[in-house]
């Protein structure tokens, strides 16, 4: 039997299972350990992460790079590329910026055969300067992964990468995640919910990208108009408390209630009657995608990846940025027509089973090394 290839996953945070360090931990609990011995290097994160990728027999090394431009971060650096050295890694895949631009030159003067860059937003947090280290740093990799469409034209448009360095490969979800039977009534009391009252919830950390605010204007306008809801807000970030203050300034903070940081999204999921992602860019939901399974009635943003699952008045609700009033009308609409919810969610439900099952995403995932590492003639 053939060794496993080596293969270092680059990271920028491994705090906590969400976005895209739930992707990195699901790939990694799922990959072929007969064909791939996976690496990972995260320039920061917590112990708890870490110990928990360990258990599945991954290495995993934190270097807890606070600053980029540092003496300090420069002798990391070396220290990676001894890593890829000791280790003899074939493949580098990077996710975020930092990874993506420095693990892709440590790999260029490391001579590691194939580098892979995964790209999972829409660059909200990118300048020009991020971009001309792009446009260079693509000459050295191999293959972009987007995840999703949208993603997709963005680098091309921004970046000038040719169609066939792309290949996309969506989110997906793992069934046997929400197989676990939850009692609602039950949750909700431990959330302090009044179980009689529909819930619209929003899961997400509070950053000003995710559009808390416009969920929260949108909770004001329909307690004007008397409706009786609850809203749940999942998450943590540094616009707790700004948004704390709103909802007390709007005077919602009876009907708002701040959760925090949970692990257990699916059973927050199934406390929600609908969920709302007012995002103001998005790359791709898995957040939405876990709740077309749910079969929960969503409205969205049509913005970035959305409209790539949410089809509107099929699977979904598409609505502007920035608009707590349609927010409003979408609730009120999917409250006084229970068919049409039921509908969206049964539509949504088999959207995500055709075509964004996780362990398809991984076939994809190890299809396109197994692709690499021949076209490159990599020995091992």
């Amino acid at each position: 039997m053939p060794k496993p290839v080596p293969l270092l996953y680059v990271i920028d945070c491994l705090e906590f299972i969400a976005g895209t360090e739930k992707h990195l931990y699901n790939l990694l609990k799922e990959l072929d350990k007969t064909r791939f011995k996976p690496f990972v290097i995260a320039f920061h994160g917590s112990d708890e992460l870490k110990e928990n990728i360990e258990k599945m027999g991954v290495s995993v090394r934190i270097l807890n790079m606070d600053k980029i431009y540092s003496l300090r971060s420069l002798r990391l650096l070396f220290y990676l590329r001894r890593v890829i050295k000791k280790e003899k890694i074939k493949i580098m895949q990077t996710f975020h910026t930092n990874p993506d631009i420095y693990g892709t030159f440590l790999a260029k003067v490391s001579t590691v055969p194939i580098v892979i860059s995964s790209r999972r937003d829409m660059g909200f947090n990118r300048n020009w300067r991020h971009i001309l280290c792009y446009k260079f740093m693509n000459n050295f990799v191999d293959k972009v992964i987007c995840v999703s469409e949208a993603v997709k034209k963005l680098i091309m448009r921004e970046e000038g990468i040719p169609e066939n360095k792309i290949k996309i490969i969506y989110n997906g979800i793992n069934p046997d995640e929400f197989s676990n039977s939850v009692n609602v009534d039950d949750e909700k009391k431990k959330l302090g919910l009044t179980d009689s009252v529909p819930t619209i919830g929003m899961l997400a950390n509070f950053g000003p990208i995710k559009g808390h605010r416009y969920l929260l204007e949108s909770a004001a306008l329909l307690k004007r108009k008397n409706y009786r809801l609850n809203f749940i807000l999942v998450g943590k970030g540094s616009l707790e408390n700004e948004l704390r203050k709103q909802s007390k300034d709007l005077r919602i903070e009876d009907i708002v209630y701040f959760v925090g940081h949970r692990i257990d999204a699916q059973k927050m999921l199934m406390v929600m009657d609908i969920l709302v992602v007012p995002s103001l860019s998005e790359g791709f939901s898995n957040t939405i995608v876990e709740a077309l399974y749910m079969k929960k009635p969503t409205i969205a943003t049509n913005v970035g990846g959305n409209p790539e699952i949410i089809y509107h008045n099929r699977t979904g609700i598409l609505i502007p940025p920035k608009s707590p009033e349609y927010i409003a009308q979408a609730i009120i609409n999917l409250l006084n027509n229970r068919n049409f919810a039921k509908k969206l969610g049964e539509n949504g439900r088999k959207l995500v089973e055709d075509n964004f099952i996780f362990k398809n995403k991984v076939k994809e995932t190890e299809q396109l090394y197994e692709t690499l590492l021949t076209e490159k003639r990599v020995s091992l």
